[in-house]
């Protein structure tokens, strides 16, 4: 029997979940990651004007990607999944997020 995942689902959870937990991993820097996808850490100061317009991309995407991290976590520690199942999971975002300040 089929299971249909849709918006409150434990598919749905996770998927938030992890999502917000790369792109926060993504916003920390770690190597680089988070550059915008047709600018790498090796040709940002290759094709920007000077290296404060490397660094200015560089923070723009990091500064997305904390974005993305904020919505992602905030959705699953709101997810209707979490409330229903008890999911320890479920519990871990509502703390990411309380811990972040993201409240």
């Amino acid at each position: 029997m089929g299971h249909a995942a849709g918006a409150g689902s434990a598919e749905d959870f996770y998927a938030q979940l992890y999502l917000g937990l790369y792109n926060e991993a993504k916003a920390a820097g770690n190597g680089g990651l988070c550059t915008p996808a047709a600018t790498t850490p090796t040709t940002a100061t290759a094709t920007a004007s000077s290296p404060s317009d490397a660094h200015s991309e560089v923070a723009a995407a990091q500064a997305g990607c904390e974005n993305k991290a904020r919505a992602y976590m905030k959705a699953a520690a709101a997810s209707p999944y979490g409330s229903r199942s008890g999911d320890y999971m479920w519990f871990l975002s509502k703390v990411h997020v309380a811990q972040r300040g993201w409240t």
